[in-house]
Parts: C-alpha cells; structure tokens; sequence
C-alpha cells in the first residue's frame, strides 16, 4: 500500500478530465468562507505543502499549482514582500520570509498550527490546495517530507475520523472517504455533490469522451445562477 501511495503521488500530472476536477477543487478551496484561525492555518500550510524552487534566509521562492492560487496567497498575506513572479505567475517569491510571513510563523520558521478543530481544518485546507489531486484511486497529497505525511494524515483522521494511506512523501483518502473529508473542512454541501459526479465522471472518461463532464458542469453553472 505504501509503495502505491508514493508511486502515485510522484507521476507526473493527472488525465485531461483530472485537470478540470482538480481546478474545481482549488476554486472551492480558494473561494470557500473561512474563520481567522482557519484562514491563518490554510495560508501557512498552503506555504509548507507548496513546491520549493529556492529557499534561503534571504528570499523563498514556492511554486503553486495555477495561477489563481498563487493570486490568491499573494492577496492572502498582502505583503509587499510577496510577489509572483512575471515569467511563471504560479510562482510565488517571498523576501525575508521570517518577516514577511511573521502572521503565520511562530518567529521560527514553523508555521501556526494550534490544536484547535478550525487550525486542523485549516491545515488540512492548505496541504489539499498546495499538493492535493483527486485521481482514480483516491485523493493524493504530495508531502514534504515523511514526518509531514504523518502529521496531515493524523490531522485528517482526528477531523473526519477516517485513515488515509501513508506513504513516504505523500497520502492518499480513498474515494469513498473524500466526500466525508471534504466537508469536514468546510466544502459546501452542493459543492462536495458536484466534486463528487465529477470525480466519478472523470474515472469514466474514456466511456463517456467527456460529455458527462460537460452535462455535470452546465448543470451546476445553472445551479449558481439561480441562487
């Protein structure tokens, strides 16, 4: 199991119809109401889980997986320290960390993550937004290091009381776990309904060429509209 784990979490991006669910995840992630302990430990894992193209005393740079999210750390910490980069705006560019991120760090370089049930959620949040895929066996998370995997498939099981596999360098929430994780950290009922069709869509891709995918996103586009 474990070698299935790390194997997974190390291939080199998701199917097409795995791209757009995983888009839909990172949007509801991102766009979701969240508390300041929340909020506070959702940035600093976002930073921790995030991919690392350089790290010194001096300046940090983090590599996030769209855009969008990278935006939306920016905005997040709203530093003038913190930047994206103009070549590749999914990289993030920190200058002075310790100072620039003094509001999620405990002055050590170890980021806020009080045992409290809003700072799990939110540390849960942070590493599925930097690291998370859904893929056809289960929610993965690439993790820094294997004291990382442990510490967030710990935080996952005393949140939703489910066990994630642990690998490595990486977990992974069967399927059947996802949608009780999900709303354990805040994803909206309806929107947890829609990541799940789409979750389970996208494993039948090649039976459906895409058109439920499509059927499934209409449908929740006109939901919105009519709120």
């Amino acid at each position: 199991m474990t070698a299935s784990v790390s194997r997974a979490a190390t291939v080199a991006g998701v199917q097409p119809a795995f791209d757009v669910v995983n888009a839909k995840l990172r949007s509801a992630l991102r766009d979701g109401h969240e508390s300041a302990p929340t909020r506070v430990a959702h940035l600093g894992a976002l930073i921790t889980w995030a991919e690392v193209d350089h790290r010194s005393p001096a300046v940090t740079s983090i590599r996030l997986p769209d855009n969008p999210t990278a935006a939306w750390l920016v905005a997040g910490i709203n530093d003038d320290a913190i930047t994206q980069e103009r070549r590749d705006r999914r990289v993030v560019i920190i200058e002075n960390p310790l100072r620039a991120l003094r509001h999620i760090s405990d002055g050590a370089g170890e980021w806020v993550t009080r045992e409290v049930s809003s700072a799990i959620a939110g540390t849960c949040r942070g590493a599925i937004h930097a690291a998370g895929n859904l893929e056809e066996a289960g929610l993965y998370v690439r993790c820094p290091s294997r004291r990382s995997a442990h510490k967030l498939a710990a935080a996952i099981g005393r949140l939703a009381g489910v066990a994630p596999d642990i690998g490595p360098r990486a977990i992974r929430i069967k399927s059947g776990d996802i949608p009780k994780v999900l709303a354990h950290i805040g994803i909206p009922d309806d929107v947890i309904a829609y990541l799940h069709a789409m979750h389970r869509a996208a494993k039948d891709e090649d039976r459906t060429n895409s058109k439920e995918l499509d059927m499934i996103e209409r449908e929740h586009r006109t939901q919105m509209v009519a709120r």
